[in-house]
């Protein structure tokens, strides 16, 4: 399959720049989502790919030819939208053997069983749009990008409208044709659990730029910016001020003071923030115990609870703000709320960053 690679690609509306010098490759094969907010240029990117957008700089490579001024019916890339995008006076059979109007083939029948059969429909050929449900219509357009044996799939927020259980079964049928025919794959979405569980390698964007491209748990266990630090996982953040540095044998630990609490974080890699230096700590919610058994602690109170099945997401109100902490429903059945309690977490558990520089 194809290596798709973007080289410094750049995409601007008038005055506005959506995407900025961008680089980033999908090596042959490999499922590469973009994650991001809406607005952040993830569809933009997708759509340059596609041949759909001008690239105003920059340049994107196919095996390492640039694919600029190819049209987008030649670039041998199969397109799925956030909308199935069906037409609505075809039926099923229609739909998918359209996606097959620029080959050259004797074999299109088969071609359209084949896809039926790969997204679970033979038997509906016959129904038209309007007969299906929204899944139904996605898979169609799935097998309507697939026909004419693209070498690159592009997907655009694919599932955002189906319902939760849906999503999750689709996504894994998406995740497994994607694996069985080897395909070269770019995913946008600004859902984490899609990007987590599908992907290879994730891009996080923010604002036209890339923040951070990593596998799903370099990207939620050990971001780079801030940005990637908030956006992914649900964390608490704390702000405040380095009071001191220290090496020991279990590493480096910096004493933060966050208004009238003092807190201890654990830094990674090999810069380390000076006292004085202005600093934002994150914990991830279920690293959060409420008890006393860690050595940061924050005395609260339960202000509401969020029921998930295994584990309940307990809101915190402690007299720095508000936070979060996710335990197992089995401990949370027996808090009320307005009850005091220590929300704890260890200095291990942290990621500490330096305000508008790089992580320690």
């Amino acid at each position: 399959m194809v290596e798709v690679r973007l080289v410094d690609v750049t995409k601007r509306f008038d005055k506005t720049i959506a995407v900025e010098a961008v680089s980033l490759t999908a090596t042959s094969s490999q499922f590469v989502t973009l994650l991001g907010p809406s607005g952040c240029g993830k569809t933009t990117i997708l759509r340059m790919i596609g041949g759909f957008e001008r690239v105003d700089d920059g340049n994107i490579l196919f095996d390492g030819e640039s694919i600029l001024s190819v049209p987008p019916e030649h670039r041998g890339v199969g397109m799925v939208f956030q909308r199935s995008a069906l037409f609505p006076h075809m039926n099923v059979r229609q739909n998918v053997s359209y996606g097959l109007r620029y080959r050259k083939t004797r074999d299109s029948g088969s071609r359209v069983a084949e896809m039926l059969d790969l997204i679970g429909l033979r038997g509906l050929e016959r129904r038209r749009p309007d007969q299906l449900s929204v899944g139904q219509q996605q898979r169609v357009a799935l097998a309507r990008a697939l026909a004419p044996k693209p070498e690159i799939l592009l997907l655009d927020e694919p599932l955002s409208a189906l319902d939760a259980k849906l999503r999750d079964s689709l996504r894994f049928e998406i995740r497994q044709i994607q694996q069985t025919l080897s395909l070269t794959t770019i995913y946008v979405t600004h859902d984490q659990i899609e990007a987590l569980a599908a992907s290879d390698r994730i891009a996080v964007m923010s604002m036209g730029r890339i923040e951070q491209v990593g596998t799903p748990t370099d990207i939620y266990l050990r971001p780079q910016t801030l940005f990637a630090a908030s956006f992914v996982g649900r964390t608490n953040r704390f702000e405040g001020v380095v009071t001191s540095v220290k090496t020991d044998d279990r590493g480096t630990g910096v004493s933060v003071e966050t208004q009238n609490h003092h807190f201890i974080a654990r830094i990674r890699g090999q810069s380390q923030p000076r006292p004085g230096e202005a600093v934002v700590l994150f914990v991830k919610i279920e690293d959060i115990a409420l008890d006393d058994s860690r050595e940061n602690r924050l005395p609260a109170t339960a202000i509401g609870m969020e029921y998930e099945g295994e584990n309940t997401v307990v809101q915190l109100q402690s007299s720095i703000g508000i936070h979060s902490a996710r335990i197992p429903s089995q401990e949370g059945s027996s808090l009320c709320l307005r009850e005091e309690v220590v929300a704890s977490f260890a200095p291990e558990d942290t990621l500490l960053f330096l305000r508008d520089r790089d992580p320690v």
